[in-house]
C-alpha cells in the first residue's frame, strides 16, 4: 500500500524518506536504541517500586520488634540495601541491576517470612510472600534482557529515534491520515503506517519501535471486523501477542496496509466455536430458559402493578 503524501508536512516527508531508506544495519541500530530505552524504562519503574519495598522492609524491621535484636538489625540492613540498590538503578541503568534486585528481594522475602512466623506478624509474613513473587518477576526481566547483545548505537540513529517519538507523540505527525491508535493492555500506542514499515510509539513510557510489515501483527477476535465500532484482538509489537483494542476507523486504515486477507487468515475459531456442538446446543437452551424466566418475572410484576397499582 502506497501511503498518501498529500497534506504531509515537510518534516513528515523527511522522516518518511529516512525510514524508507534505512539499511539493515540502521534498522538493527534503531531496534538497539529501543531495547536500551525500554530497559531504562523498566529499571526506572522497578527502581521506584523497589524503593518503596525497601522502605517498607526498613519499617517492618523497626515495627516487628520493640527491642534491639539481631533479627531487627538484619531487617534494617536488608531494607537499606534494597533502598540503595533502587537508587543505584535509577542512576546506573544496566542489566545487572535486575539481578541485584532479585538477590536482595529473595533474601528479604525469605527473612520477612521467617520474622513474620516467629513474631506472629501476619502482615510481615504476607509482605515476604509478595517480595518472593516480585523476585520472580524481576529475575524474568533479567533473563529477558540478558539474551540481547547491547551495543551503543550510532548517534544519528539515537537522534532519529527521539525525533520520531517527538513527531509522533507531540508533533504534527500525530494528525497524519495514516496514523492510528491502539490500546495494548493498559497503554495507548500510536502507530504510523508507511509503505512496508510501521513506527510504534508509546506516550506513557516514551518508547518507540520501528517494525517491518511482516513483524507487526494485529489478530482480530472476530472473523468479520470490518464496519465495527471497536475491534478487539491481540497484537504483537514486541516478542509476544498481547490483548489489544483499536477503533473501527483505525482498523479500516490498518487493514489495507497489512492486507485484509492476511489478517483474516490469522483469525482462529472463537472460544464458542471451539466448543462441541452438543454443549453449544445445551448452552443455547439454558439461555432460552433464562430468558423465558426473566420474561415471566417481568410479566408477574406488571400484572401486580395493574391489579394493585
Amino acid at each position: 500500500m502506497n501511503q498518501p503524501t498529500s497534506g504531509m508536512t515537510s518534516d513528515s516527508l523527511s522522516l518518511q524518506a529516512q525510514l524508507t531508506n534505512l539499511s539493515d544495519d540502521q534498522y538493527a541500530a534503531l531496534r538497539d536504541v529501543y531495547l536500551i530505552e525500554r530497559r531504562k524504562s523498566d529499571l526506572r519503574g522497578y527502581g521506584w517500586i523497589n524503593l518503596v519495598l525497601g522502605g517498607l522492609t526498613v519499617w517492618s524491621g523497626t515495627g516487628v520488634f520493640t527491642f534491639f535484636s539481631i533479627p531487627r538489625l538484619i531487617q534494617l540492613v536488608v531494607g537499606l540495601l534494597i533502598v540503595g540498590q533502587s537508587l543505584w538503578a535509577l542512576i546506573d541503568q544496566k542489566n545487572a541491576r535486575f539481578l541485584g534486585f532479585s538477590l536482595l528481594l529473595l533474601i528479604s522475602g525469605i527473612w520477612n517470612i521467617y520474622i513474620g512466623a516467629i513474631a506472629n506478624a501476619v502482615l510481615t509474613l504476607l509482605f515476604g510472600v509478595l517480595q518472593l513473587w516480585w523476585t520472580y518477576t524481576t529475575y524474568q526481566l533479567y533473563r529477558h534482557y540478558r539474551q540481547f547483545q547491547f551495543t551503543q548505537p550510532p548517534e544519528n540513529m539515537v537522534t532519529l529515534y527521539h525525533n520520531l517519538w517527538n513527531a509522533l507523540i507531540r508533533g504534527k505527525l500525530k494528525r497524519e491520515e495514516n496514523v492510528i491508535e491502539v490500546w495494548i493492555k493498559l497503554l495507548l500506542w500510536r502507530i504510523w503506517l508507511i509503505d512496508n514499515l510501521a513506527v510504534v510509539a508509546s506516550k506513557d513510557r516514551r518508547l518507540l519501535i520501528v517494525r517491518r510489515k511482516d513483524e507487526l501483527n494485529f489478530i482480530p477476535a472476530s472473523k468479520k471486523p470490518m464496519g465495527k465500532w471497536r475491534v478487539n484482538g491481540r497484537m504483537r509489537v514486541n516478542e509476544v501477542y498481547e490483548r489489544s483494542v483499536m477503533s473501527g476507523k483505525a482498523f479500516e486504515k490498518y487493514a489495507p496496509w497489512k492486507g485484509l486477507e492476511t489478517i483474516l487468515a490469522q483469525v482462529g475459531p472463537s472460544t464458542w466455536e471451539r466448543l462441541p456442538r452438543a454443549i453449544r446446543i445445551v448452552l443455547r437452551l439454558i439461555g432460552v430458559l433464562i430468558l423465558l424466566f426473566v420474561i415471566y418475572v417481568i410479566a408477574g410484576f406488571i400484572d401486580l402493578f395493574i391489579r394493585y397499582g
